[in-house]
């Protein structure tokens, strides 16, 4: 029998069928790019995303081998930096409108989701190795996740990028031990000292430093909730630069939560994040009279991937970092028991395989994302720079070398450190002191150039001069040896010349100081080092001149002469006469050539953390 059909149930029917197309064929399109997740994010009318206030309407499709997972969300940018520099991939923030499990099973199901690009990072795995995988080694309670995927937006790929928690306080994610609906003054609350000073933020008392209230969130919070926080937060700090600061009763230990503060304090030296104390985040529970410290958030100007703090492999941040909250950690070096609880942890890091994980982790974080890290250097460069990198390269395992040279060569550096805090004697008074069998380097505070010998010469009379940090040149370590009534010599690693003043008389002629051969009866070789202005800057008097030593006309150009000048009144102001000592490593040609040195130090050949630390037990017992 034959059929037959309607004008209208033919038209009906070619509907249906091209919608069947249309949909086989977004199927289709909607492919896994590489052997990571592909994101699909389709925004309504097909809307650019170019702004951080305005959200905008969109399905999200998660393409994950055989499993496809759709969403209906609100999608916005985000970041300051991140936001400002890197116009070519930028970063989102994802609001789902019902709880999504993103990262999977035993972690958090939530409405907020951030997508990290990594843009200034061109391993692309510098946060994710420093808030998931470091901070999980650490022990911390909230470690945001990292799932890698490819973006596709609105029909465009845009990269390799990371899906990752919102920092918050929520079920599955950082837990403040209250109800977050509770009105009550003491309660939980989340914590940043921000920088940026966005939001509802405060000063402290002390230190000013600007602090953002993220729970109670904008809208959310009363009056009394904010003059709470703010005065709990401003008696840690009253504590804490106090007289009494070190006393376990009346100073900053009756505030703060110890395993969370030595954890994040040895997370951010470990990363030499610069913005570490820019960014960071802090909480308190309700109920619990304590600071505590963390979740660890983004990283990815961290190991070494900043030119504006020089190389940071071999430096603390808390004496180099952006940030006023570096101040807190400063006065805590300054606590006997701030340094053996930092000392102490850092040995456990260290026995447990703290750098080893670190080092595996990048490997294998690398292998996962190789097929996509291809794909990602076809559409952004690989060679150029997008914000303050250090280096450039023309392969993406060059980056990764990088990366993971920098973790063993400052693991080593802040074992050295952290045990040199940890014995090295506090002085209240401003006078300054040093250990025997260390090399320190002298830093001039106007250009934060180091002192150095011109042209690395090795020769009796070579001149002195500032230049940038460079720490394979031994001509930028310095001994310092007692030469009795309150003066001491500098003597030069590489050249073993002592520094000197060889103006004539006592005549002010701006001379450039040099090396010679080193005489400790000599009053032009002896050198007073004095406090200039209680801020950790010292003037450096010469015995036989009584004239200072000055970094000439504050000049940042490599090989300025550093020079006699002028001693008075104007020393605790100016920055030409002021300069950092900094312990920089153990003097290990003196201790490891005794016949009772540790057999088993340097069995490899490369001198280690593990090694240094048998140094300096070994210097403990002798």
């Amino acid at each position: 029998m034959k059929k037959t059909y309607s004008f209208i149930s033919v038209i009906a029917l070619t509907c249906v069928m091209a919608m069947m197309v249309s949909v086989k064929a977004m199927a289709q399109t909607k492919e896994q790019k590489t052997n990571i997740p592909t994101l699909y994010v389709d925004v309504a009318g097909n809307a650019a995303v170019t702004d951080k206030k305005v959200w905008k309407n969109a399905t999200m499709t998660l393409v994950d081998g055989g499993n496809q997972t759709v969403a209906s969300m609100k999608i916005r940018c985000r970041g300051n930096s991140t936001f400002t520099a890197s116009k070519l991939k930028l970063a989102y923030r994802m609001k789902f409108d019902e709880p999504i499990a993103l990262l999977g099973e035993g972690h958090a199901t939530a409405h907020n989701w951030v997508l990290m690009a990594n843009a200034y990072d061109k391993t692309m795995l510098r946060n994710a190795l420093t808030s998931n995988v470091l901070a999980s080694f650490l022990g911390m309670p909230f470690c945001p996740g990292a799932k890698f995927v490819d973006l596709v937006l609105n029909g465009t790929y845009q990269g390799t990028y990371q899906i990752t928690d919102h920092p918050e306080a929520n079920d599955g994610r950082l837990d403040l031990g209250s109800d977050l609906n509770s009105k009550e003054t003491d309660r939980g609350y989340f914590l940043e000292a921000d920088g940026w000073q966005d939001h509802k933020w405060f000063k402290t008392s002390k230190s000013e430093v600007p602090v953002r209230v993220h729970s109670p969130k904008d809208g959310e919070y009363t009056a009394a909730q904010i003059t709470y926080i703010q005065n709990f937060v401003n008696k840690f700090e009253t504590a804490l630069m106090g007289t009494d600061f070190r006393d376990p009763v009346k100073g900053y230990r009756a505030y703060v939560d110890s395993v969370s503060l030595a954890n994040l304090y040895i997370g951010t030296e470990m990363c030499a994040n610069p913005d570490g104390f820019y960014s960071m985040y802090m909480y308190k529970k309700a109920g619990d009279e304590h600071l505590y410290f963390g979740p660890m958030w983004d990283y990815d100007i961290a190991y070494g991937n900043d030119y504006r703090k020089g190389d940071t492999s071999s430096t603390l941040m808390s004496e180099n970092g952006f940030g006023v909250a570096r101040v807190w950690f400063e006065r805590m070096w300054a606590d006997p028991w701030f340094r053996q609880l930092i000392n102490r942890r850092w040995k456990e890091l260290v026995a447990a395989g703290i750098e080893q994980h670190l080092l595996a982790k990048v490997d294998e974080m690398a292998a996962e994302i190789d097929e996509s890290q291809k794909l990602n250097y076809q559409k952004h460069s690989l060679t150029s720079v997008v914000y303050h990198e250090c280096v450039t390269h023309s392969t993406y395992k060059e980056y990764v070398d990088d990366l993971k040279n920098f973790i063993t060569k400052h693991a080593a550096y802040l074992t050295n450190a952290f045990q040199l805090r940890s014995v090295e004697p506090i002085n209240d008074d401003g006078t300054f002191t040093f250990i025997d069998n260390y090399y320190y380097r002298i830093k001039n505070a106007g250009n934060n150039h180091y002192v150095d010998i011109s042209g690395q010469s090795t020769a009796s009379g070579a001149l002195v001069c500032t230049w940038e940090e460079n720490t394979a040149w031994l001509s930028q370590q310095w001994q310092i040896k007692d030469a009795g009534d309150g003066y001491v010599q500098f003597i030069n690693r590489l050249s073993k010349m002592a520094l000197n003043d060889p103006t004539p008389g006592t005549t002010m002629s701006s001379t450039q100081l040099n090396v010679v051969t080193p005489d400790a009866t000599s009053d032009s070789q002896l050198w007073q080092v004095v406090d200039a202005n209680g801020t950790g800057v010292f003037n450096l008097i010469n015995k036989k001149t009584k004239f200072g030593m000055n970094n000439s006309s504050g000049s940042s150009e490599n090989g300025n002469k550093v020079i006699s000048y002028t001693s008075d009144s104007r020393n605790a102001t100016s920055k030409n006469r002021q300069w950092y000592i900094q312990p920089y490593e153990v003097n290990s040609d003196d201790i490891l050539h005794v016949d009772e040195a540790p057999e088993d130090v340097n069995k490899d050949g490369v001198v280690d953390s593990q090694d240094v630390i048998m140094i300096y037990e070994y210097m403990q017992k002798h």
